[in-house]
C-alpha cells in the first residue's frame, strides 16, 4: 500500500522507516478513539494489508517499545551526571553569589529547570508508549480476526465438500 509523504510522492510498504507515522495515515489518536473507530480503524489495515505485513508492522513496533525502554536508563544518567555537576558547581558559584544575595535564587531557578525538563521528558515518554501499545493491540486484535476469518472458511469448505445433496 502507499502512503503519502511530506512531498506529496508515494512510497511503498516497503520503503515504510517510521511504523507509528505510517499507522496515522489510517487512524489518529487511537490510543483516545472510541471502539467505533478503533473498529474503524481495524477494518482499514485488513482492507489494506495482509497478515504477514500486519505482523511485520506488529513486530516492528513492538521492537520499537524495547528500544524505547532500554534506552530509558539514559535519562537515568543524564539527571544523575547533571545533578553531580550542578552539585560541583553551585557549591562553588554559591561562595561567590552569597554575597549579594542570590543564592537562593540560583537554587530554586536550577531546581525548577530540572523538574520541568524530567516532567516534558517523562509525559512525551509516557504518550509514545500509549500510542504504540494502543497501535500493537489493535493490531494484534486484527491478526486475531484474520485468523478466525480463515479458520471458519476452511471449516466451511470441509463441511460443504462432504456435504451431501
Amino acid at each position: 500500500m502507499n502512503e503519502i509523504n511530506e512531498t506529496n510522492e508515494f512510497t511503498s510498504f516497503g520503503q515504510i522507516r517510521n511504523v507509528p507515522m505510517y499507522l496515522l495515515r489510517f487512524g489518529k489518536n487511537m490510543h483516545k478513539a472510541s471502539v467505533a473507530e478503533q473498529t474503524a480503524f481495524k477494518e482499514k489495515i485488513k482492507k489494506h494489508h495482509d497478515s504477514k505485513k500486519i505482523k511485520m508492522l506488529l513486530d516492528r513496533l513492538e521492537e520499537g517499545i524495547d528500544n524505547h525502554k532500554a534506552s530509558s536508563h539514559f535519562t537515568t544518567a543524564f539527571f544523575t551526571i547533571l545533578a553531580f555537576i550542578l552539585g560541583s558547581t553551585l557549591n562553588y558559584g554559591l561562595t561567590l553569589a552569597d554575597a549579594e544575595g542570590t543564592a537562593t535564587l540560583i537554587i530554586l531557578m536550577t531546581f525548577y529547570t530540572a523538574i520541568i525538563v524530567w516532567a516534558y521528558q517523562s509525559i512525551t515518554h509516557s504518550n509514545k508508549l500509549k500510542k504504540a501499545n494502543r497501535y500493537i493491540t489493535l493490531l494484534q486484535e486484527c491478526m486475531d480476526e484474520i485468523s478466525e476469518k480463515k479458520s471458519k472458511r476452511r471449516f466451511l469448505k470441509l463441511t460443504n465438500k462432504y456435504r451431501t445433496p
